[in-house]
């Protein structure tokens, strides 16, 4: 009898142990507040915002495949996810947001710039490749490249550029910048000779070392603070992301 008692207990606790598994997670509806959306598991637990839901999946790819699932049901919150998979720093799948069903969804939302200077920046900083193959499908955003071909239309642009600090000029009440590139087969990025005198956003500092930087272009016009009197590009700053180091060619 003793034993079968035993028998029993181990069954139910494997049983349980099955379900705590297997339980599926359930998006919740979006609060009324300016809450993060939650998710909530069947059980009855806490309630997880989608940083932390995004936090359990072990690579970007788990993670994306997850938002994926939930668009089949719920395109809204599995936007939220997607961008909450890119906000975790390690999100590297290019190839994913520029296909369906995120390339309309992510282009057309408000944080659609931010999500895609975060994947540069995963991505090392292969700005240029990068930044073109999101504008292909509709993402608003420019490299400096494009901002110095077309100067006369580079007002109110949000920029991506891979840059750090320019520690041999100062200026008064702006910030140099100094546009870094990696290019194929050198192990470190090199300055391209371009400059950006830059406003910074409330929190934001220059990276000493080689970070990929989201900004607002102003104005592309004479640089008065260097001595050859090149032109720059004049922008506000809105983000700065580290730049992985291993290349992805």
């Amino acid at each position: 009898m003793r034993r079968l008692r035993l028998s029993l207990l181990l069954l139910a606790a494997l049983a349980a142990t099955a379900c705590a598994s297997d339980r599926q997670v359930q998006w919740g509806e979006e609060t009324p507040t300016e809450q993060p959306t939650v998710v909530k598991e069947a059980s009855g637990d806490a309630p997880l915002t989608a940083a932390e839901y995004a936090a359990r999946f072990p690579t970007d790819g788990d993670c994306e495949a997850e938002a994926r699932r939930i668009h089949e049901k719920k395109p809204e919150l599995a936007v939220r996810l997607i961008k909450a998979c890119v906000d975790r720093g390690d999100f590297r799948r290019l190839s994913a947001i520029v296909e369906a069903p995120w390339t309309a969804l992510l282009a057309a939302d408000k944080d659609a710039a931010t999500v895609a200077a975060r994947v540069v920046a995963a991505r090392a900083g292969d700005v240029e490749n990068d930044v073109t193959a999101l504008q292909k499908v509709g993402f608003g955003v420019s490299s400096l490249d494009d901002v110095f071909n077309a100067p006369d239309k580079a007002k109110g642009r949000r920029v991506i550029f891979r840059g750090r600090a320019d520690t041999d000029i100062k200026e008064k009440g702006r910030e140099r910048l100094v546009e870094t590139a990696l290019e194929q087969g050198e192990i470190d990025p090199q300055p391209t000779g371009r400059r950006v005198s830059a406003t910074l956003g409330a929190g934001l500092k220059a990276p000493a070392r080689d970070g990929v930087l989201l900004a607002k272009v102003g104005r592309v016009g004479d640089d008065t603070a260097a001595a050859d009197g090149e032109n720059a590009a004049f922008v506000e700053v809105e983000g700065v992301f580290k730049a992985a180091t291993a290349p992805t060619f």
